[in-house]
């Protein structure tokens, strides 16, 4: 999200879509859900091109690797106001979640945060 807001072009290929416990990328669930609860292995990806860093696209994986407490990514992907809870059905199967509802969310929480800091400050 965050390098789609702002390159304004998505970060890998292919879609992210709303199931039921947050937004999913298929194509990578499925190379990663053997490993089950356990850390997926970094031999999942040695077929995997490297994220092209043309715009800097390794240094926002990064700073979400380091910045994203785990107890708060859920909170951060199911924001009521965001992408995957505007294209969530839970009699739905695997809504797509387009890049344009992602932009917005992005959007929107540059919106918040600029309010955050500007009543923060008054």
């Amino acid at each position: 999200m965050f390098y789609l807001g702002e390159t304004n072009e998505p970060l890998v290929d292919g879609t992210f879509q709303a199931w039921d416990l947050g937004p999913v990328h298929p194509v990578l669930y499925h190379e990663v859900k053997r490993y089950g609860a356990d850390p997926v292995q970094p031999e999942a990806f040695a077929h995997v091109e490297k994220v092209p860093d043309h715009h800097g696209g390794a240094r926002f994986l990064d700073a979400a690797v380091d910045e994203l407490p785990r107890n708060r990514l859920v909170a951060i992907t199911h924001w009521e106001q965001g992408a995957w809870a505007k294209n969530y059905s839970p009699f739905g199967r695997g809504e797509l979640i387009p890049n344009s509802d992602i932009l917005n969310e992005f959007r929107l929480r540059q919106d918040v945060r600029g309010e955050s800091s500007a009543s923060a400050s008054a």
